[in-house]
C-alpha cells in the first residue's frame, strides 16, 4: 500500500468511527465553519480524530505488513 491510499484510507475510516462516536452531534460538536465557508475540525474533535488515525493506522500498518 502506498504512502497517499494509507493517508486516504485511514482518515475515511477516523471520520467515520468520529462520526459514529458523536451520531447525530457530529456536525454541532465536530465542526466548525471558517470565514471563507470551508469546514474543519474544532480543536477537541480534532484531538480525537487524531487518536483515532493514529489507533487506526497502527491496525493497518501492522496487519498488513503480515
Amino acid at each position: 500500500m502506498n504512502d497517499d491510499k494509507l493517508i486516504e484510507t485511514t482518515s475515511e475510516i477516523a471520520d467515520m468511527i468520529l462520526r459514529l462516536k458523536f451520531g447525530k452531534d457530529y456536525d454541532k460538536k465536530c465542526i466548525v465553519t471558517n470565514e471563507d465557508d470551508t469546514t474543519e475540525y474544532n480543536e477537541a474533535a480534532q484531538d480525537i480524530f487524531n487518536d483515532i488515525y493514529d489507533t487506526v493506522e497502527h491496525l493497518i500498518l501492522e496487519n498488513y505488513s503480515n
